[in-house]
């Protein structure tokens, strides 16, 4: 009797140490998930797959402008207008224009009007240390394009930075950059 007890108590203390564990398992796992913002700020990555080309040659474009500068960062104005052709950067130390032809114009037409991130349409780009950013106003995610396929280690600049970021590579030199809380 004393053994079919003594079973009957294991039995027991197992069936309710099992769920508590399996709990603790589950939370320990969500919290160390690297893909997980705990924003649920998505990456729209099926948005901006099919534009790559275009987010690229706007990236070119502008990272060729940001080498004319002995700088750290220039950060440019998104045209307002869908058939503006001119940028501004508004850098303090450099405040200039440039004029993007109609090609670029096209293509910030197709970005702008699928750019979406973090309930936010984009706002500016920031280009600095190989890397150029399509920002939104609150700063929490961007598009980064490593001119050097390397991993960002910002979301918008060095100027603006946070200790715990997710980054998610989306195609060759494109990564999505997003704060995790």
């Amino acid at each position: 009797m004393e053994k079919k007890e003594k079973i009957k108590t294991k039995l027991i203390t197992i069936i309710f140490i099992l769920p508590v564990l399996v709990v603790i398992i589950l939370i320990v796992r969500h919290l160390t998930d690297p893909n997980l913002t705990h924003l649920n700020i998505s990456s729209r990555e099926n948005e901006f797959k099919p534009l790559v080309k275009e987010y690229t040659s706007l990236a070119e474009f502008y990272y060729d402008d940001f080498q004319k500068y002995d700088t750290e960062e220039l950060v440019y104005l998104v045209p307002s207008q869908k058939d503006n052709a001119i940028s501004w950067c508004i850098t303090e130390k450099h405040k200039h224009s440039i004029e993007l032809n109609n090609n670029q114009v096209d293509n910030y037409t197709k970005v702008k009007d699928s750019y979406y991130l973090d309930k936010n349409h984009l706002s500016y780009i920031c280009v600095y240390n190989n890397c150029v950013s399509f920002c939104n106003d609150n700063g929490r995610a961007s598009y980064v394009y490593s001119v050097n396929d390397k991993k960002p280690e910002y979301i918008s600049s060095p100027d603006n930075p946070y200790n715990d970021i997710v980054v998610r590579k989306l195609a060759n030199n494109w990564y999505w950059v997003c704060k995790r809380k």
